[in-house]
Parts: C-alpha cells; sequence; structure tokens
C-alpha cells in the first residue's frame, strides 16, 4: 500500500534520505516538512514504511504547450531494507496512482538508469551549466538604463507570466507548482534576491534571481543565476545587465539551462565553458492523453500507427493511430494507418515523443521496429528541439 506519510513517520522518512544523499537529518527533515506531508507517500509493508517518494505534480511544456506532469523525488529505501526490490514496487504501484489522477507525463532526475529503466522511464532531457567569466559581463549596465529596476520576488503575479511565456518557448521546461518556485528562492541556505527590468508603462521585461557565493577556500566568489527570463532582445541584454549590476566580487557568473543557451549568443566572445549536470529521464504515463495533446508540426498532414508494449500500465499497452494535421494530433485505438504499426516499448516513446531522438535513432539501436517509410515519417512528426531544464528537483 502506498499512501501520505503521518507526522509520527516523518523523521524514518528523514533519516532515510540522509543515509541515501549524504544530507544531514536536520536539512532532509525540513525539506520533506516544507515539500508537504501529503506529498512525501510511503509503501506500507507489514505494518511500517519500506520506501519513501516525493512526488512534485506539476506540469511539462512540450512544444509550447503544458502537459501534465508527475516530478519524483526523493526516492529512498532505508538501508536495512534495501535489495528488496521495495523501490520498484513502489515506483509501479504510484505510477498506476498518477495514472488514475489524470497525469500524462512522469520526469526525474535519476541516481541510477537501472530502477527506473525498469519501471517505464528513458533519457529524455539534460540540465547544463553555463560558467561565464566577469569579464564578458563587465560594462554591460547601460544595458538596462531603458527600464526602472525594482525588487522582485516569486510570487509577484508579473514573474510568474514571465517566466511561464519564457518557459513554453523552451521544450521540456518546467510549469512550475510551488514547491520549485520555493526553490528558486531560497535552495540550500542561499537565498537568491530578485531584480526585475520594467518598461515606463509598468509591464516586466525581463528579470533574474542571483546571489554571490564564495566557493573553494572562500577567496573565490561566484555570482549564482538561479533564475531568468525575458520577452525580446532589449530585456535579454537587460538580464547581461542585471549580472553586471550585481556583481562586484565575483570573478565569474554561472547560468542553468540546456546544452545550449540563447542569452549567452549576446556575448562578445566565446569564453564561456559548459558542463552537463545531469540528464533527466521521462515515463509516457497515459500513451492515449499524450499522443492527443502534443502539439505538433504545422503544415504537416501524416497518419502513423504504434504498437506499444508496457509492463507496468497494462491500459497503456496496444496499437494506436495517430493523426496529424497542421499542428492538431487526434488518436483512436487500434492499427488504421496505411503502414504497419511502428512496434516499441514506452520506454522508447518518451524520447521520441520529446524530440530527445528521432525514430531513425531508435530504430539504429534497436528500441523501435517498423518499414523504412513509417520510420521517416515518424522522423517529421515528432520533430522538436532536444528537450532542456534549467531546474533541478
Amino acid at each position: 500500500m502506498l499512501r501520505p506519510i503521518v507526522e509520527e513517520e516523518l523523521a524514518a522518512a528523514a533519516r532515510s534520505a540522509s543515509v541515501a544523499f549524504a544530507v544531514s537529518f536536520e536539512d532532509c527533515e525540513r525539506w520533506l516538512r516544507t515539500a508537504g506531508l501529503d506529498n512525501v507517500h510511503a509503501l506500507i509493508e507489514h505494518g511500517a514504511p519500506s520506501a519513501f517518494v516525493l512526488r512534485v505534480a506539476m506540469g511539462q511544456f512540450v512544444q509550447g504547450k503544458s502537459l501534465s506532469m508527475m516530478g519524483v523525488a526523493g526516492v529512498t529505501v532505508p538501508p536495512e531494507v534495501r535489495a528488496k526490490g521495495h523501490s520498484r514496487t513502489m515506483m509501479r504501484e504510484a505510477l498506476a496512482g498518477w495514472r488514475d489522477e489524470g497525469f500524462v507525463l512522469s520526469t526525474l532526475y535519476p541516481s541510477t538508469q537501472t530502477l527506473y529503466r525498469s519501471v517505464g522511464y528513458e533519457q529524455c532531457g539534460a540540465l547544463f551549466e553555463h560558467t561565464v567569466p566577469r569579464s564578458e559581463i563587465a560594462g554591460r549596465r547601460s544595458q538596462s538604463s531603458a527600464f526602472e529596476l525594482r525588487s522582485v520576488t516569486v510570487d509577484d503575479p508579473q514573474v510568474r507570466a514571465l517566466y511561464a511565456s519564457f518557459a513554453a518557448r523552451s521544450n521540456g521546461s518546467l510549469d512550475r507548482n510551488q514547491y520549485i518556485w520555493n526553490r528558486i528562492a531560497s535552495h540550500r541556505g542561499n537565498k537568491y534576491e530578485g531584480l526585475g527590468c520594467f518598461r515606463p508603462g509598468g509591464a516586466l521585461a525581463a528579470y533574474a534571481f542571483m546571489t554571490q557565493v564564495r566557493e573553494g577556500d572562500g577567496d573565490d566568489v561566484t555570482l549564482k543565476v538561479r533564475d531568468f527570463a525575458y520577452d525580446d532582445e532589449a530585456g535579454a541584454r537587460a538580464v547581461l545587465s542585471l549580472c553586471d549590476r550585481y556583481t562586484t566580487i565575483s570573478q565569474e557568473v554561472k547560468f542553468l539551462g540546456g546544452p545550449t543557451l540563447p542569452l549567452l549568443s549576446l556575448l562578445d566572445q566565446q569564453k564561456f565553458d559548459t558542463h552537463r549536470i545531469e540528464y533527466t529521464m521521462m515515463r509516457i504515463v497515459h500513451v492515449e492523453r499524450a499522443l492527443s495533446e502534443r502539439p505538433y508540426p504545422m503544415g504537416v498532414r501524416a497518419q502513423i500507427a504504434l504498437s506499444i508494449e508496457d509492463d507496468v500500465l497494462d491500459a497503456n499497452r496496444g496499437e494506436y493511430t495517430l493523426t496529424v494535421e497542421d499542428g492538431v494530433g487526434s488518436v483512436k485505438r487500434g492499427a488504421h494507418a496505411s503502414t504497419a504499426p511502428l512496434a516499441m516499448h514506452v520506454r522508447a516513446l518518451a524520447p521520441l515523443f520529446m524530440g530527445w531522438s528521432t525514430a531513425s535513432s531508435l530504430a539504429q539501436l534497436g528500441a523501435l521496429r517498423g518499414e523504412r517509410a513509417a520510420i521517416a515519417l515518424a522522423d517529421t512528426v515528432f520533430s522538436a528541439p532536444p528537450p532542456a531544464l534549467s531546474d533541478f528537483f
């Protein structure tokens, strides 16, 4: 049985997380309490918790549209009952419940790919960190001179609206809930100050949440940009200006985002460094709804049959026909296309669905089977920029 923990079980959940993630018990207890005990679920066996999961209900932008997504965090098993399959049992039960609740997708940052692949997740997104030398940011303060600068908070409606507009343009970005927004304002002991650039009429054109952090032996200082958004080129340049205005002793500025960050194309030189923090994994929780709710390329008219294997969610298993016309998809159960169905496990559907992998590359790896013409058509129908995130959860 899977259920939310009660107050008396918080200490056990915090201990399990502390051991798993090498974080203090006190910090784990604070983290889980802040997230809300209703969101910390436990697998109960023989009357006691044998595994825990922190659920983060939100959305994820797919080609500009937010689809309901259950984020998965804090999956832990107490050390004395590990290696008994409790995590897998818990995730199978959780996925069935999330489908019943109406969630279409589920995304997570994996501590191990083996566990999550066994319940239908596959690699499907990325979080990168971009480090820019202070010298590349210096001298840009005038680029925000046309704006009025004011402090902003994560609860400001204009901040929320600008983020939503900005994130919708980046495939894979989160449609954040309050849990994620709280982590923008404060994370791991760091408080992030928000600065906004407002046009004369009062509209927010850009914002950034930043803090200066001493690293290493304390002599190295970094300006960390936890979150930013802008509405046009002037706003993008203003974000760089805010960094210039905020930092005083930092040697470098760090941004989070995908493998490419359009903002950095405004720099004069390519002197920044980029490194991957982690790949995400995704699972399609409700195949029919996912296929019908996803936007598709405009101008494309096509029909593709899919045969999906799913050994966790029986309701997903079977054949589907996807019809696409001018950006909109409709789905029927059964194979009604002129070509044989493309056959795949639900694991392969997530990277195809999001644009992380093409049908052709999945076929090369043996993860998808079908006729050459149908594979080529799927390459076109599911084409999208590779998904990326700017948030870790």
